[in-house]
């Protein structure tokens, strides 16, 4: 059985950082893990990096691109919002 191939996509700081970017990903069916150097510093802030299959390389790219320019945010509230409108637009007799 062979393995894939790995490539890093994504740098940052801190285990719980990773483990956000990895479960992120994860929710979007790219297998992903994130190992942590910390060589140059102590404590849980050490350069982390992110890595997926070759094969799921460009998804990863994009969907990290969205999260850093705030296009995956979202609110508690917006799912409220959404049934509040659908509400409105039912209610309408014709």
């Amino acid at each position: 059985m062979t393995h894939p191939e790995y490539r890093q996509v994504y740098v940052t700081t801190g285990d719980f950082m990773a483990g956000s970017i990895v479960a992120l990903l994860k929710s979007f069916g790219i297998d992903a893990y994130f190992n942590q150097d910390t060589s140059e510093i102590a404590g849980p802030l050490g350069t982390a990096r992110i890595f997926v299959p070759a094969s799921q390389c460009q998804d990863a790219v994009q969907i990290l691109a969205q999260m850093e320019g705030g296009k995956l945010e979202s609110s508690p509230w917006d799912q409220y919002a959404e049934l509040a409108n659908e509400e409105k637009e039912g209610d309408i007799d014709q």
